[in-house]
């Protein structure tokens, strides 16, 4: 895929206070830059507000803006080529950051962005650590459906921490939905993740999507593959999509030519053009905040595995 040269800019205003910038700000352009690799998005160099004295960065303009914003906007005109173009390059993203002994930490749909509809790059990297660095005693920081469970137990963020999030990232590009859109992000919600809970399905999704979603959504951090083997996984699946022989092809193909499929992504939307509608409960937060949950049960798998289910949109 071709580069291409940036003709707008985004300046990113600095959280951190005056007092923190050389240890916290500036940590966050070092990481970006130097760690985030080609599928993290560009970075020019800082500048100061003369305002208000805030640092910013200044970054690569994503025309598409974020990952989520996209889905929003263009679902409907994402082919399932796109779907794994996109989070082949998220993937390889978090293959740069955890070759340098990183893990990203904030890990979601609002923190990628796109310049285009097939390729999505990695920002923020504010909570980026070194993985010998992390600590939970204090609390959590992060949006909580994409915070996998042992962290929200309290043990250490690792790098099989990052793929769950981005299990929770690909349930989100393959149906369009927001995690549990439709339920408060509290306390409750964090018992269910612990206790096997994860996105519902709520479209036709090709089963070896499915599978490699689950294993990265497994409550067992070791059983989760590691980004490389996503990246390779990924590519594998890109040279299927183009072979009527295999498997992946086919399912796509049977997905495409399914009523059932297109009713249920339809009902709210009229036409392939319309944007991506449904309804957010009032208490689900997409934004990063502190959270610090007590006495949550062991994290375990669910009973039954995760499958293809056609469900209804509850109430709100």
């Amino acid at each position: 895929m071709e580069e291409k040269s940036a003709k707008n800019y985004l300046f990113k205003k600095s959280k951190w206070f005056q007092e923190d910038i050389k240890r916290e700000f500036l940590n966050e352009v070092e990481n970006q830059h130097k760690h985030g690799g080609s599928s993290a998005i560009a970075i020019y160099g800082i500048t100061r507000n003369p305002d208000d004295d805030n640092y910013m960065m200044v970054m690569q303009y994503a025309k598409q803006g974020s990952l989520r914003k996209l889905l929003d906007n263009k679902y409907n005109d994402l082919s399932w080529e796109l779907k794994i173009n996109n989070l082949y390059y998220i993937a390889k993203g978090l293959v740069a950051i955890h070759m340098a002994n990183l893990v990203h930490k904030d890990f979601h749909s609002g923190n990628i962005v796109n310049e285009d509809m097939c390729s999505s790059y990695i920002t923020d990297f504010g909570l980026c650590r070194p993985v010998s660095q992390d600590s939970n005693s204090k609390g959590i920081f992060g949006v909580l459906p994409y915070i996998a469970p042992e962290v929200l137990c309290g043990e250490k963020y690792t790098m099989k921490s990052d793929i769950y999030s981005l299990g929770i990232i690909m349930s989100e590009v393959f149906t369009g939905y927001p995690p549990y859109h439709y339920m408060p992000h509290d306390f409750s919600l964090a018992i269910q993740i612990c206790l096997g809970r994860r996105p519902e399905i709520r479209c036709e999704v090709p089963q070896s999507l499915l599978d490699l979603m689950n294993k990265c959504l497994d409550a067992e951090p070791q059983s989760r593959p590691t980004a490389g083997a996503l990246v390779n996984i990924l590519i594998q699946f890109c040279h299927d999509l183009e072979d009527k022989k295999t498997e992946l092809y086919k399912q796509v193909e049977e997905i495409k030519n399914s009523d059932d499929n297109f009713l249920i992504h339809n009902q709210a939307n009229q036409t392939k053009s319309t944007r991506f509608n449904y309804q957010t409960h009032k208490q689900a937060i997409y934004i990063s905040r502190f959270l610090n949950f007590q006495k949550l049960p062991k994290p375990v798998n669910a009973a039954t595995s995760h499958s293809i289910e056609l469900i209804e949109v509850p109430d709100i």
